[in-house]
């Protein structure tokens, strides 16, 4: 999470770089699971969904040798000081104000929004800034471009915001904002 630390038992542990936290959500109506509070939702960067696997994929789960497959030795493909300099290198990647104000317009979007409870943080809208910067790194750009933010907002914004009503789920609200909003 942002704070570049894990607690256990009540021990902190800092995360040094690159490490990260990657958590998993189980279903809510599961025992012994519950809600997060908005606070803690807000410190996730993203939230995806993986789906299940392909009926391929799946049948190959089944595989009698699946498990010596499995544990077949990754390869180190950069190291850390390689991976330090493209996370710096994604960190300087440019937005013109134009796309920073299609940003601050989708946030606040959320925000004035009736049928949302909250909208975004500031540490949303950074968040969203952040990946924007990766997607634009990925496409070999050295600039964002009104997609990128497109493309982070749904993973950025659905986990930390609620609905006010029963009929409109939050996916459906944050896809209506982004083909009502206008790209400036």
């Amino acid at each position: 999470m942002a704070e570049k630390q894990v607690s256990i038992d009540g021990n902190t542990y800092k995360l040094k770089p690159p490490f990260f936290v990657i958590a998993t959500q189980n279903p809510t109506d599961e025992a012994g699971t519950f809600p997060l509070p908005d606070s803690q939702l807000d410190r996730f960067t993203v939230s995806i969904s993986l789906g299940y696997p392909s009926n391929l994929a799946e049948r190959k789960l089944y595989a009698e040798d699946f498990s010596e497959n499995f544990n077949t030795p990754l390869s180190t493909i950069i190291n850390q000081q390689q991976l330090a300099a493209i996370q710096k290198h994604i960190e300087g990647i440019h937005a013109s104000d134009e796309v920073k104000d299609y940003l601050q317009l989708l946030i606040g979007q959320t925000r004035n929004h009736s049928l949302l409870v909250d909208g975004l943080s500031p540490r949303a809208g950074l968040s969203m800034f952040r990946l924007s910067q990766a997607q634009a790194f990925m496409q070999g750009r050295n600039f964002i471009i009104p997609e990128d933010v497109q493309n982070a907002f749904i993973p950025i914004s659905s986990h930390r915001l609620r609905s006010r009503s029963t009929q409109q789920n939050v996916l459906n609200l944050l896809k209506k904002i982004l083909h009502e909003t206008r790209i400036p």
